[in-house]
């Protein structure tokens, strides 16, 4: 089934910086697997949940999944997942959780139609706010036709997942479009905007953001 909403202006409402958690659970150094678990307070909102494909030397194996235990172990705590776009490494694993609630964009839902058979869907155009205003999802195409970013207004900084809308830090410091775009001035008009310093972008491919002992991303 799917709830369809429209587009929304997004009421920016700030989360205290202390309080937010960013947990990869697969991606970073690797194409494949993204999948991170945004904590705040008492809610987990999972942003992409991808598989890979194996390494030569894992004969027997098709398909590696990322490792969940974290967000079955709180599954009361996950109010939902938001995917930037229908690549399989960013929504392949979802079957993992047949009960979830999913967010898309609605030409990216078109394209990942054999992932969310069954699964309650809410679908936008343009932009979204999301779990009282404290999250919006928003289309800025690139990369794939409906490819959308997650952002997250904090007291200092607006938190901003890209997906793929850009593949690494150096992009963003030399201003350089992704090279895997299908509209690379969709592309070229993310980096410059997403620059600037008042956002912190969390890249799901670069292996320079790495989290801590703890597995958490410090948030600065």
């Amino acid at each position: 089934s799917a709830n369809e909403e429209p587009a929304v202006a997004v009421k920016e409402k700030n989360v205290p910086m202390h309080g937010v958690k960013i947990i990869p659970l697969g991606g970073l150094e690797q194409i494949g697997m993204n999948i991170t678990a945004y904590e705040y307070e008492d809610s987990i909102i999972v942003v992409d949940c991808g598989l890979a494909f194996p390494a030569e030397d894992m004969l027997g194996i098709d398909l590696v999944i990322p490792d969940v235990t974290y967000l079955k172990d709180n599954i009361e705590k996950v109010k939902g997942f938001v995917i930037t776009h229908a690549h399989e490494d960013h929504i392949g694993a979802i079957a993992s959780f047949p009960n979830a609630k999913v967010v898309i964009q609605r030409q990216e839902a078109e394209l990942a139609k054999k992932y969310l058979d069954g699964y309650s869907v809410q679908l936008f155009d343009d932009e979204i706010e999301l779990f009282d205003g404290r999250m919006a999802m928003r289309k800025v195409g690139g990369h794939t036709v409906g490819s959308s970013i997650v952002l997250v207004p904090t007291a200092n900084k607006t938190i901003v997942f890209a997906g793929d809308a850009c593949y690494a830090n150096l992009c963003l410091e030399r201003r350089l479009p992704t090279g895997m775009t299908k509209d690379i001035e969709a592309s070229r008009s993310f980096v410059e905007k997403y620059s600037n310093s008042k956002y912190q972008v969390f890249i799901s491919h670069d292996p320079l953001i790495l989290p801590n002992k703890n597995g958490i991303v410090k948030i600065v």
